[in-house]
């Protein structure tokens, strides 16, 4: 370094960079430092044209390998359109690229309350889950995804969209709603996956939803990563004790019949008795979510609270989402209480309920000797 005098030099992107030359020596290191702003790449003709500007006058204006063996051009990016020049460089064998959200790696794809902040000195761990929060609070989470998570959501690859998703504080009353938990397991981990630590094992979710007057309302639900059948029994228990819910909708396709089983086994062994359905579809995945949801959505008649961040998250980002395993519980729940066994039954329900605060309380008249 002593040898040789050190240049260095700021432009803008649209000033004179082509054939950039310093005493006759062509730079080995050009940094591209957010050079893509909301304005250039808002059409195919503005990104195509930055794109040709860094990949044309800019990396022709690199030192050659010849005289420069590690001359190298970086570019700093983030991404804001699918179409421009950082995401195009993610497949671009000349480009080494690197994605850093403002997650750790290890709990990027889990529920927000298990996301760990990767830089934790300047942006603590319960900021950055508030902040997350807050955006999903006002509508923005695909503006956060893409400025902290590094993460595109257009509208056009989404499946749903964010305004159809209504929010509530109080849900009506439980004994007026009828209410549907859905079971969506998980089988047993493989070795690979106990070596990885689970990485990437889909969840285990249950999602309560309650329907009343027309309306769909997410109550709760309950999340756990790998297979532990004595957790699914006891949130089983659990939420069937809160809930009392008309029934508990469990698939019947491989492990999950195995499930059902093991269900009905601990009901005779705890004698406490809830309806279990079992349910098969043939149908894919993506078909069974978006048949489930967009109806519902789409006329503005599901609601959730702000807290369910994870099933928020699901739904804005389905499919480009790493687990889908809440929104098919909470999507097959809808499409359970939308069947014919239930559309006529808010009313009917309302009035069996009535004619049981109608019943006289029975009155003590003696005990067994």
């Amino acid at each position: 370094i002593d040898k040789y005098p050190i240049w260095i030099l700021g432009l803008g992107i649209t000033g004179s960079v082509r054939g950039i030359n310093l005493e006759d020596f062509r730079p080995d290191l050009i940094v591209i430092d957010d050079v893509i702003n909301e304005e250039n790449s808002a059409t195919d003709d503005q990104r195509n044209k930055i794109e040709d500007l860094i990949l044309g006058a800019l990396q022709n204006s690199l030192a050659p390998a010849t005289e420069s063996p590690d001359a190298k051009m970086v570019m700093l990016q983030t991404p804001l359109d699918k179409e421009d020049a950082s995401c195009k460089a993610l497949d671009d064998v000349e480009w080494k690229s690197m994605v850093f959200g403002c997650w750790t790696a290890e709990t990027a794809n889990l529920p927000l309350n298990q996301q760990v902040s990767c830089w934790e000195a300047r942006w603590p761990t319960e900021t950055l889950r508030a902040m997350k929060e807050a955006a999903i609070h006002r509508n923005k989470l695909s503006l956060w995804l893409r400025e902290k998570e590094c993460v595109l959501i257009s509208p056009e690859t989404s499946a749903f969209k964010e305004a159809w998703l209504q929010y509530y504080e109080v849900a009506p009353e439980q004994h007026l709603m009828n209410i549907v938990i859905v079971v969506d397991p998980v089988p047993p981990p493989t070795d690979i996956q106990i070596k990885k630590g689970l990485r990437g094992k889909d969840y285990e979710a249950f999602s309560v939803v309650g329907k009343y007057k027309g309306k769909f309302f997410l109550l709760e639900y309950s999340l756990n990563r790998g297979h532990e059948p004595d957790w699914t029994i006891m949130e089983f228990f659990r939420l069937c004790t809160k809930w009392r819910p008309r029934c508990v909708v469990v698939e019947t396709v491989a492990y999950q019949k195995t499930l059902s089983w093991l269900l009905k086994k601990a009901m005779q062994h705890q004698r406490r008795y809830f309806v279990i359905k079992e349910y098969t579809d043939k149908r894919s995945k993506y078909d069974r979510i978006v048949d489930g949801l967009s109806g519902p959505t789409s006329n503005e008649v599901f609601f959730v609270k702000t807290e369910h961040t994870e099933f928020v998250s699901q739904f804005r980002t389905y499919p480009s989402v790493s687990h889908d395993d809440l929104i098919e519980a909470t999507a097959i729940a809808v499409a359970e209480l939308t069947g014919a066994n239930y559309d006529a039954g808010d009313e009917a329900w309302e009035d069996i309920m009535a004619d049981e605060e109608d019943i006289p309380p029975l009155v003590y008249a003696g005990g067994a000797p």
